[in-house]
């Protein structure tokens, strides 16, 4: 829920900062511009867009935020496809207002072509990018058991000796959740680093909605995961509980 406040807050002041406040040394491409080429530009007009985009994102994330308070579930997919999209968006609508793209027809000069690929590989490599986390994030948890040690495989994975192992328990419940800061959270999908209010920093590997979860407390840090179901999660339990007696 902070997380979405967070960056709602973050992206708004963006917005207003280049919007109303004309810090245009923000703006991406303008800041490198020589001062002959920034004549060229309504950066005023680019401000607008620019000023909406940061409104329209930051009102999605606090609504995220606040539907996510109210419980509802998997809200991530969509906010980051909504951003996404606006950004496509964003980068299309304002090169019109870019003399330096067009000549006094309406055509594209040799310079604003360059540009305009330019854009359109920055955008790709994002989807790429954002399409690329979400898979990997809302894959399974598996594991890779050695003579020594354990690998949970993935984002975020790690290798873990068996001899670190101090604690390990099986909870039917989820410790409660207090703070994501450095994970992701794709609809019940949990990896990375998350605050709990029972163990404090903890990092996850879990689907929330397929309890049970091994908790797991070495020498170095505390670990919170499930297998893809509830037999192969009691499972693993059980051979964990083994390397540890």
């Amino acid at each position: 829920m902070w997380f979405y406040f967070l960056l709602g807050t973050i992206i708004i002041g963006m917005g207003l900062l280049v919007h109303k406040g004309k810090a245009y040394f923000l703006i991406s491409g303008y800041n490198t511009y020589s001062k002959e080429k920034k004549k060229n530009v309504n950066v005023e007009a680019i401000a607008r867009y620019m000023g909406l985009y940061s409104y329209l994102n930051g009102f999605i994330a606090y609504l995220a935020g606040i539907l996510t308070a109210l419980d509802v579930k998997n809200l991530m997919a969509p906010v980051i496809v909504f951003f996404v999209v606006s950004t496509v968006v964003l980068l299309v609508k304002i090169q019109k207002y870019d003399g330096n793209m067009f000549d006094e027809d309406g055509r594209l000069k040799k310079d604003g072509k360059k540009q305009l690929v330019i854009v359109g590989i920055i955008t790709g490599i994002t989807v790429i990018f954002v399409g690329a986390v979400m898979f990997f994030s809302t894959r399974p948890t598996t594991v890779v058991q050695y003579e020594d040690s354990f690998e949970i495989k993935g984002m975020y994975g790690e290798e873990v000796p068996y001899e670190e192992i101090v604690t390990v328990e099986l909870l039917e419940h989820l410790p409660a959740i207090t703070m994501r800061t450095n994970g992701s959270a794709v609809g019940p999908k949990l990896r990375g680093h998350f605050i709990t209010r029972e163990y404090g920093a903890v990092k996850l590997f879990l689907d929330k909605s397929r309890p049970p979860y091994i908790y797991i407390e070495t020498t170095k840090r505390r670990i919170v995961m499930n297998l893809q179901d509830k037999g192969k999660t009691s499972d693993f339990y059980e051979f964990l509980k083994s390397k540890v007696e």
